[in-house]
């Protein structure tokens, strides 16, 4: 799009490069510094992009329009995933400490800690925003986005990463011995 002269709102086309190529965004990692581990990425509405550090159990914000850090919190509980609201009100993140801990999408502050019972790898929001779902060991859970009951259990063999598609429908789900699941 940008090739052809059609404008993005939102973000710069090269923000946007920034955050889908994985070796540009190492690059970014290592010249702030940080320790990319098993972790997640989220990007909430704005120009940044929040990172899930299991290593020290820090959550890193970085401004994708200077690429600079601009926030580091540390949350504890080994972050795995992270996830944000399609309205872009909470953030969600999945902690090998079975947990998930929800907090506030512009300031951070915690909102709630949810018990998972099992120790949690990933996290993703529907695109409807209706459902979160946790990959942690044994399976794969779908809750209820607004008050954090579980919908639905997924058994699965070692679960970490997971996606869905654009309606929401499928969730995919990639293991520790690389196989891929789709669930409906």
């Amino acid at each position: 799009l940008h090739e052809e002269g059609i404008p993005i709102l939102g973000t710069t086309p090269d923000a946007i490069d920034l955050a889908e190529d994985r070796e540009r965004f190492q690059k970014l990692l290592n010249d702030l510094d940080l320790k990319q581990p098993v972790n997640g990425i989220a990007l909430p509405p704005g120009r940044s992009v929040l990172l899930a550090s299991s290593m020290n159990g820090a959550l890193y914000e970085i401004d994708l329009s200077t690429f600079t850090l601009t926030r580091t919190l540390n949350i504890g509980g080994m972050p795995q995933g992270v996830a944000v609201a399609t309205d872009g009100s909470r953030v969600f993140i999945a902690r090998e400490s079975a947990e998930l801990d929800i907090r506030h999408g512009v300031t951070l502050e915690r909102i709630a800690t949810v018990a998972s019972g099992q120790t949690a790898f990933d996290v993703e929001v529907t695109p409807n925003g209706r459902y979160l779902i946790v990959s942690r060991v044994g399976g794969v859970a779908v809750l209820d986005a607004i008050n954090y009951v579980e919908y639905q259990i997924f058994p699965a063999n070692e679960p970490r990463r997971i996606a869905t598609n654009a309606a929401g429908t499928i969730i995919m789900v990639a293991t520790r011995n690389g196989e891929v699941i789709f669930l409906k």
